[in-house]
């Protein structure tokens, strides 16, 4: 217990009285003053505002060593920082997640570039494709005595296999058209994904360092 003086400050009215006779009085004065005394007493002082200060959740941690902590007494400002926690479990899962943001970033523009790469090839083997189908069209429609049974079988044969090739390259950029867009999206998902976990984890680091509330007075 700590020994403390209080002081308390008390009105005191004082009146002055004078007599005419046995009897009868008569009110002369009356004066107001101030009577200041202190008081010896034991007990403890408490702040008038208090803050708890804690070691913040932080997901996947469970023990917290404390890096710094403010001397004992200190007036701090708002927004100053009273006490810290090692932040190094945290830190080392923020490297490790910034290398797998950092691949998935890569991942994401070769995919973009992939695409685009893949509907090139797709494109040209469409358009040989139709070249292909038309000469063997041409070929197939010639209606030539000079040609031989052989000759002409030979023609619509290639002229199946031309308009098979050509519905087959059709529908290969049409399915790439239309996954295109589903793999990219996947990718940047992945990319957006492990940015909101680097984040949330240099948000974390942040928690770690515990600042004043408010001025202290």
């Amino acid at each position: 217990m700590n020994k403390f003086k209080l002081g308390f400050v008390a009105s005191l009215i004082v009146f002055s009285l004078s007599g005419c006779g046995d009897d009868e009085f008569d009110y002369h004065t009356i004066e107001k003053t101030s009577l200041q005394f202190a008081v010896q007493a034991n007990g403890e002082l408490e702040s008038a505002q208090q803050s708890l200060i804690a070691p913040p959740s932080i997901s996947r941690m469970w023990q917290y060593k404390v890096k710094f902590l403010a001397p004992e007494n200190k007036q701090v400002k708002k927004g100053e920082m009273v006490a810290s926690f090692d932040d190094k479990p945290v830190r080392d899962r923020l490297i490790e997640k910034n290398s797998e943001y950092d691949r998935a970033v890569k991942e994401l523009e070769n995919q973009k570039a992939q695409e685009i790469k893949n509907q090139e090839e797709l494109k040209l083997a469409l358009a040989e494709a139709q070249m292909n189908y038309d000469i063997a069209k041409r070929r197939a429609d010639i209606n030539d005595d000079s040609m031989s049974d052989n000759d002409k079988r030979k023609a619509q044969i290639d002229f199946t296999i031309a308009q098979n090739d050509l519905e087959l390259a059709k529908k290969k950029l049409t399915f790439q058209d239309e996954t295109k867009a589903l793999n990219i999206r996947l990718a940047k998902g992945k990319a957006e994904r492990l940015k909101a976990e680097v984040d949330a984890l240099e948000h974390d680091i942040e928690k770690l360092k515990v600042k004043a509330r408010w001025m202290a007075l």
